[in-house]
């Protein structure tokens, strides 16, 4: 669907490439630079952050315009939105995490998508600087964005659907089997704030920890 111009306008990007200087704009978050083909794990972080912030903004615009024509669209169109939201803000945090980790422990393999799993991650941190997540952020905090990366894998893998899978592994209790997920606009702002407060401890952990990250930011 396409997105009214006033809502393309409010989630445009100008970046400018750490490595070679050059400038250029984005919808979406500016993974590598179309010059030189570089990429800064903490930029892209940043980017993607603001990314969902301007796409939760602008969900009331896109919807009243949408809503024009078709309220069912505007609907299905705004919730995929949101949804693709959290995905966006696990993914940012995963690429983070593996960047900083692979320059704090080189020599140590990881499975792919490890830092999709919160748990997973901390412990790897943990072993690598003697912090984990829980020493970074509250465990309210921790327990929070838990429950986003569930909700990302069960809108992902289940439809969006409740299953003990996502019980156990959230702890959300909300929630019965077989229900669907619901996610809100100040819900995926909560979520935000805290991905980009736990993001921005853990590059600090990486600058206090490894010489050659000035490398990656």
């Amino acid at each position: 669907v396409d997105m009214p111009a006033s809502a393309l306008e409010e989630m445009k990007q100008k970046i400018i490439c750490p490595f070679c200087g050059f400038r250029y704009e984005v919808i979406g978050s500016g993974f590598f630079c179309p010059k030189c083909g570089e990429n800064s794990a903490t930029q892209t972080f940043n980017n993607t952050i603001e990314k969902v912030r301007g796409n939760i903004k602008n969900v009331s615009i896109i919807y009243k315009t949408l809503a024009k024509d078709n309220k069912d669209e505007a609907t299905r169109t705004c919730d995929s939105l949101r949804i693709n939201s959290i995905g966006d803000l696990v993914i940012a945090f995963q690429r983070l995490c593996e960047s900083i980790y692979k320059k704090i422990m080189p020599n140590d393999k990881i499975r792919k998508n490890l830092f999709q799993r919160l748990d997973d991650g901390s412990s790897k941190y943990k072993n690598a600087t003697g912090l984990g997540y829980e020493d970074l952020i509250s465990k309210s905090e921790l327990d929070k964005l838990k429950i986003c990366f569930q909700k990302r894998h069960c809108f992902n893998h289940n439809d969006g659907i409740v299953d003990d899978d996502y019980i156990n592994k959230s702890g959300d209790n909300s929630y019965k089997i077989g229900q669907h997920l619901n996610i809100g606009d100040s819900e995926i702002i909560s979520y935000l704030k805290t991905v980009e407060k736990l993001g921005n401890e853990i590059i600090k952990l990486g600058g206090r920890n490894n010489e050659l990250f000035k490398w990656i930011v």
